[in-house]
């Protein structure tokens, strides 16, 4: 079975700060095979979704909304949060000021191939505050936006799920705007019976204060 899971979501499943495991057995072994492996790797909510509706995918966790033929469980929300370096002042929490704040503010970013769901929120973001930042560098992992943010080279816009990563010299504080949130889910195909998945859903489930199963809720658009 190959699932891909990201940052932190549950505490009685595996976690790779930073990135996303692949759980099964790669494509070209045995479908009879028992023998499981773990590979780190980036993959996009948009192509696991792909992947996932193809059948290439047995699972994944995404950005939600999904589309209407997949399943899904709402495994909880991340949020925008602006990194800066430590000792400067904080961006403000009211919409105004966070509004003249980030007009036109030299800011780093993770190129948007790398991360299009990330982009697109961050967009969304920018268009309901009518702001308009300045890109001066972008950076194809979150990893090394924070170093160039430590570095002084400008601040950024990440989800608040990296504080795990975030180095010495940085800081971190979350958008208290519904244009900021998102939810993230756990999809697979009901079309594509899978005894492994079922099992995997269940270990999922089990975890959550809640089942939250069907359609994903709005994220605040």
């Amino acid at each position: 079975m190959a699932v891909w899971y990201p940052l932190a979501l549950s505490r009685s499943l595996p976690v790779v700060l930073g990135g996303l495991l692949v759980l099964g057995g790669c494509a070209t072994k045995s479908r009879s095979s028992s023998r499981a492996e773990v590979i780190k790797q980036i993959l996009p909510s948009t192509v696991q979704l792909e992947r996932v509706a193809a059948g290439s995918l047995h699972a994944g966790f995404v950005r939600l909304p999904a589309p209407a033929q997949l399943a899904r469980v709402v495994v909880g929300e991340d949020t925008l949060a602006v990194a800066t370096p430590s000792g400067t002042p904080e961006p403000p929490q009211r919409r105004a000021a966070l509004r003249d704040w980030l007009d036109r503010r030299p800011l780093v970013r993770l190129t948007t191939p790398r991360g299009p769901g990330l982009a697109g929120q961050i967009t969304r973001l920018y268009d309901d505050l009518g702001c308009a930042p300045v890109v001066v560098q972008e950076a194809r992992d979150l990893q090394t936006v924070l170093a160039l943010v430590a570095a002084g080279v400008g601040d950024a816009v990440l989800p608040a799920s990296a504080a795990g990563i975030v180095p010495p010299g940085v800081r971190l504080t979350a958008i208290p705007l519904r244009t900021a949130r998102w939810q993230l889910g756990l999809v697979w195909h009901p079309g594509v019976p899978n005894p492994n998945v079922e099992r995997f859903v269940a270990v999922v489930r089990a975890d959550l204060p809640g089942d939250s199963t069907g359609p994903a809720r709005s994220s605040g658009r």
